[in-house]
Parts: C-alpha cells; sequence; structure tokens
C-alpha cells in the first residue's frame, strides 16, 4: 500500500498494468474473440499456458495525481508508474493528507481520474 498521494508537477508518466493472457491451442482459438479475452484459469497456469504482458493502459500529465485510490483507500496499488519524459512530482504523505478531513478525501476521491481496467 502506498503512504503517498503523487502531484505531478511537470512530465510524463506512462501507467502500465500486468495482464495475464491465455495462450491459445488451436488456429480456432486464436481467431476466436470469446477464447482471447477469456481469464486463465488456475489449469491454464498450472499447464504453463498462461502468458504476461505489460499494457500500457494511461499516460499521465503535469496537473494528475497518482496513488492517491490506493493510499486513501488502504489498497495496493494495481498498477505499475513509470516516467517517459523527466517529471517533477510532489509527495503529500498520506497521514498529512487525512489531516485535512475524511469528507475532503471522499470528494477528492469522487472527483479524481480514475485508473482504466484491464
Amino acid at each position: 500500500m502506498p503512504t503517498s498521494i503523487f502531484f505531478i508537477k511537470s512530465g510524463r508518466f506512462k501507467i502500465l498494468r500486468k495482464v495475464d493472457f491465455k495462450i491459445p491451442e488451436t488456429s480456432f482459438d486464436a481467431s476466436n474473440i470469446t477464447q482471447l479475452t477469456r481469464d486463465p484459469t488456475i489449469e491454464d497456469y498450472e499447464k504453463d499456458k498462461v502468458e504476461s504482458k505489460l499494457l500500457e493502459i494511461d499516460t499521465l500529465t503535469s496537473g494528475d495525481c497518482f496513488a492517491e485510490q490506493s493510499a486513501i483507500l488502504k489498497e495496493p496499488i494495481k498498477y505499475s508508474v513509470i516516467t517517459a519524459i523527466a517529471a517533477e512530482v510532489f509527495t503529500v504523505d498520506v497521514a498529512d493528507f487525512f489531516k485535512l478531513g475524511r469528507e475532503f478525501a471522499e470528494a477528492f476521491l469522487r472527483f479524481s481520474r480514475m485508473t482504466p481496467l484491464d
């Protein structure tokens, strides 16, 4: 869980998420959208029929922030953030952020940019 919220003053960041894909077994599976988008099963993992990819799911620039949802809700971050262009970032410790009040934190989450799902 993050202990800070990160505010981007300048620069550009990429948000990446690791996504597991089931490796198609037949040419039919490889051309069937239902098969390609199905989540791998435990059996697929056991048989080593899963491939992991890092996918870029969003880009952040000046004025954006990240890790706020995970920090406020005390959840693990479900993505990675990498710098794409040299950047300046301000950090605010979650404990300091909560000194602004729970209502402020809840409002901040309602209006913050949501990270896309897989």
